[in-house]
């Protein structure tokens, strides 16, 4: 699930969201209850420049999209699955410096971009959304920074 596909609804007394096809409960803008065996808290807020320590692996479906990038003659070309998730949840949990580069998006995500290995991330509270190498580069982390940056 990718943080925008969350929404909060409302009943006649309390607001809930679905969180792993489970309804949990939200008081006072935090997620109350259990999903599963997991108990459910409300994010941390992400850091622009920060390290997000809490964010989560890439989600099952998201690996599902990003396999087309670990073929052969792809970006990652013959990484194995595990790799992949490992390097993209580790540059987005990442603070900014030296060759990391990265800001927070008005959608909420935590944008990271290494420049000496080319890699861009991008990863919400639920888990890293997507990992992969821009073809135009530094550029393209330029060009999308200029148009997400929260303000």
């Amino acid at each position: 699930m990718k943080a925008t596909d969350s929404t909060i609804n409302s009943d006649e007394d309390e607001e809930w969201i679905t969180v792993n096809s489970a309804r949990v409960k939200v008081e006072n803008g935090e997620l109350q209850g259990e999903v599963g065996e997991k108990i459910v808290e409300a994010p941390d807020k992400l850091s622009s420049t920060g390290a997000n320590p809490t964010i989560p692996d890439m989600m099952p479906e998201a690996q599902q999209r990003h396999k087309k990038h670990l073929r052969k003659g792809k970006s990652y070309s013959g990484m194995p699955m595990t790799e992949y998730v490992e390097k993209a949840s580790e540059l987005a949990r990442s603070p900014i410096g030296g060759d990391i580069d990265g800001y927070k998006a008005t959608d909420g995500a935590v944008v990271r971009y290494n420049k000496n290995t080319n890699d861009f991330v991008k990863g919400y509270s639920t888990g890293v959304a997507t990992m992969f190498k821009p073809s135009s580069g530094e550029d393209y982390f330029k060009r999308k920074r200029s148009e997400e940056e929260e303000g």
